[in-house]
């Protein structure tokens, strides 16, 4: 009998492999022309039972019939790497990729400089664009790149030159300035020669950006000639530029203008440099601005620099230090001027006075955003009168937040339609500035409601609650003074309650009344923050998952009260109090479903420790034990302690049921290492454990002095393997000291 069709039968017509690896190739970027394609092995239908298959007759469409310019299309359009890989498509194609046009040679962080050169050595059409960036030692390949992008016709090019302590940048070869075809052009950390006098050497480059680039030869005057030779120039982005002239009197360098008809987007900024002299000239289509030098030349002129900036839209401006108002006498006016921000301080009268005179100039300023800087200490202190004297009619005429206008007409017209679900978060620091619209309570079908960044309005004597809610949510939620009994009201009257979470909420005022939460059907509570706000637990009994974090417990806060509310959860993290005394102890309830603790506790006072066992010892089921140990500025434990400590508080419940651990920001110190050692010889189920040393800690102890100790600890169980790393390290060192440390623990993991 056969045992089955035969292996004709069996094996479906495949396409050829050229058409495969092309379609996977191109990424979608010809698919319009891929799917009008037939393969030469194109599937038919299957021939009657025992027949034979016909030959296929010769398609007019194959793939290798195309012409070779489409294919070179094709092909300049992947990225490098997918690119030089189409050669393994068949022996057709193998040198494609080196004559297609256009090219884009973009590398990447690790790219190593010795592929990309042979790569470029072989192209022979046209490169679109290239980037890479360079370490020292391979400087000296870029010349060689340069003259020969010069003659692929080169249009965008980024070449970054890292710099680091001893490193001298590296000198441009001229040829740089024989890519006449460049619309693009991003230099980091090299010196540039001076340019060929007479000639438009960028004749089509309409982005320039310097960082960290050097002109050895000519100082600004090359510069200018640079930016003045680009006729198309609309964005020049110049940072932290080098000038001979750095090392002179900043006071008497050369000026340097800046003037480009096309130019819509300046930037020049400099941190650590000076001011090198510039001037900015005739912009007639700029739009936006940004200027921020940490040291201005005593002698700069800013009614001078401010006045052919007339024009823009958008305005970022760091303002200097000055002893009277620099600003004074500043007659034009900033008609297009929409959004601006300044980075200042309040310090003085003359920054103030500078400010509003800039402010004045400004009618239809939409956005306005100070960065306050502090480098000195208040000089005057000024009343609401001294600012009122200043006013001006037009003055903040248009300012406003269109964002915040919008929400209060949304939460308006929403509570009309019946939302059920609303999420507004605001891009704010802390509780912000924006107060929620009062419609807010008229939106009384919501079942979610999730706020961040923003305050909530007094509540209507009306209000009775979201009776539909299942999920709140108040993230740096600001609320008035004895809100309390609101929120109390809000929780109480949501019976299907099911998941809680007050992340910083900020409560105006310093005395809190007391205030219930409570909810039946409470499955996830979570409660974050600074200071304690008087909250207290009562009936959760179907809560699953607790969180409680705060810095700042109430000095009458009952701990074994708040704990027992939580018998039930399966998972539970947990803010451990710093008390005299231990906060639990008199717990005797048991969390028989508790699975997962994570525990922000620390190993420098005796009575944490004990609080920390009182709870550890309720959780007999334990799986997962994650404690994260923050960090102070305490350079040494209060209380040291030693293994037998840790022993005499043993019981046959604690670790029974562990099988992962993982503490973090691990100072490695004696304490530390003890109860380490306690739970490697205690925990028989143990498989992980993971020890995230803190490495920005000064006094953390070495990281080779806690591995030599960890590797000698004896492990009751035979699976344990330890994993020590530090929090913050750079991948090269956490691969060493990964290998290290797993490949030593693991070798002797034996009880």
């Amino acid at each position: 009998p056969s045992s089955g069709p035969p292996p004709s039968r069996l094996r479906r017509p495949r396409a050829p492999i050229e058409v495969c690896l092309l379609v996977s190739l191109v990424r979608g970027t010809s698919a319009c022309l891929l799917s009008s394609l037939r393969s030469e092995g194109e599937m038919e239908a299957s021939p009657p039972r025992g027949g034979t298959r016909p030959p296929s007759p010769p398609s007019e469409t194959t793939l290798s019939s195309l012409p070779l310019e489409i294919l070179e299309k094709v092909v300049s359009h992947l990225p490098v790497r997918d690119a030089v890989r189409s050669s393994a498509v068949s022996r057709a194609w193998r040198r494609i990729w080196e004559s297609a046009p256009g090219l884009a040679l973009k590398w990447g962080y690790d790219a190593d400089p010795a592929v990309a050169d042979a790569v470029l050595a072989r192209c022979s059409g046209t490169v679109r664009a290239f980037s890479f960036d360079l370490r020292n030692g391979s400087f000296w390949l870029a010349d060689g790149w340069v003259r020969l992008l010069a003659d692929k016709g080169v249009q965008d090019l980024a070449l970054h030159f890292s710099q680091g302590r001893g490193i001298e940048p590296h000198d441009m070869d001229a040829s740089i300035f024989s890519c006449r075809e460049l619309t693009c052009l991003r230099l980091s950390g090299c010196d540039i020669p001076a340019a060929p006098l007479g000639l438009a050497v960028f004749p089509n480059l309409t982005w320039l950006s310097l960082r960290g680039v050097g002109f050895p030869d000519n100082g600004v005057r090359d510069l200018e000639a640079l930016i003045s030779n680009c006729p198309l120039l609309q964005v020049l982005w110049l940072d932290e530029l080098q000038f001979p002239e750095d090392d002179e009197d900043q006071d008497e360098v050369e000026e340097c203008v800046i003037q480009a008809p096309n130019l819509r987007d300046l930037a020049i900024e400099s941190e650590l440099g000076y001011d090198f002299g510039w001037q900015i000239g005739e912009l007639p289509s700029i739009e936006k601005v940004e200027i921020n030098f940490n040291n201005y030349s005593h002698n700069r002129n800013f009614v001078q620099l401010l006045t052919p900036l007339a024009r823009v839209r958008k305005l970022t401006l760091k303002m200097p230090w000055r002893e009277s108002n620099m600003l004074e006498g500043l007659s034009c006016c900033f008609q297009n001027l929409k959004c601006l921000s300044l980075h200042t301080d309040f310090c003085t009268i003359s920054g103030i006075l500078s400010i509003i005179c800039l402010l004045k100039n400004a009618p239809n300023l939409e956005e306005l955003l100070f960065q306050i800087e502090y480098d000195e200490l208040q000089h005057a202190e000024l009343g609401v009168d001294f600012l009122n004297a200043q006013w001006a009619e037009g003055l903040f005429a248009n300012l406003r937040s269109e964002a915040c206008v919008h929400t209060d007409e949304w939460v308006r017209l929403l509570a009309g339609k019946g939302v059920q679900s609303l999420t507004l978060f605001f891009d704010e620091i802390g509780p912000g500035r924006h107060t929620i619209h009062p419609w807010i309570f008229s939106c009384v079908e919501l079942t979610d409601l999730s706020l961040g960044h923003c305050r909530l309005p007094a509540a209507p004597s009306c209000f009775t609650g979201f009776p539909n809610l299942t999920a709140l949510n108040f993230t740096w939620v600001g609320v008035p003074k004895h809100w309390e009994k609101h929120l109390e009201a809000i929780i109480s009257s949501a019976p299907s309650l099911r998941s809680l979470e007050l992340v910083n909420v900020w409560i105006n005022g310093n005395d809190f009344d007391d205030w219930v939460i409570q909810a039946p059907n409470l499955q996830r509570l979570t409660i974050k923050s600074d200071s304690d706000y008087g909250w207290q637990l009562e009936e959760l009994s179907s809560l699953q998952r607790a969180t409680i974090d705060v810095d700042d417990y109430d000095i009458d806060r009952d701990f074994v009260q708040l704990l027992t509310c939580f018998t039930q959860v399966t998972h539970l993290e947990f803010h451990m109090p710093s008390t005299e005394g231990n906060a639990l102890e008199g717990l005797t309830c048991c969390f028989q479903k508790l699975k997962s603790l994570t525990l922000q506790t620390n190993f420098r006072h005796t009575s944490i420790m004990l609080s920390t066992f009182s709870l550890l010892r309720s959780a007999p089921k334990l799986v997962e034990l994650e404690i994260e140990i923050p960090q102070s500025y305490i350079q040494d434990e209060v209380d040291t302690v030693d293994i037998d400590f840790f022993n005499s508080l043993w019981t046959n419940d604690i670790f029974a049921n562990l099988d992962i651990v993982t503490m973090k920001d691990v100072t490695c110190w004696s304490n530390e290492m003890n109860f380490i050692e306690f739970v490697l010889s205690k925990a028989r189920l143990l498989s992980s454990f993971y020890i995230y040393r803190d490495d920005i800690f000064p006094h953390s102890k070495p990281p080779e002095e806690a591995v030599i100790k960890i590797a000698k600890y004896k492990r009751v169980s035979p699976k344990a393997m330890v994993f020590f790393r530090n929090m913050e390290v750079s991948t090269h060192n956490l691969l060493i000291i990964y290998s290290y440390v797993v490949y030593s623990l693991v070798l002797s993991s034996k009880p």
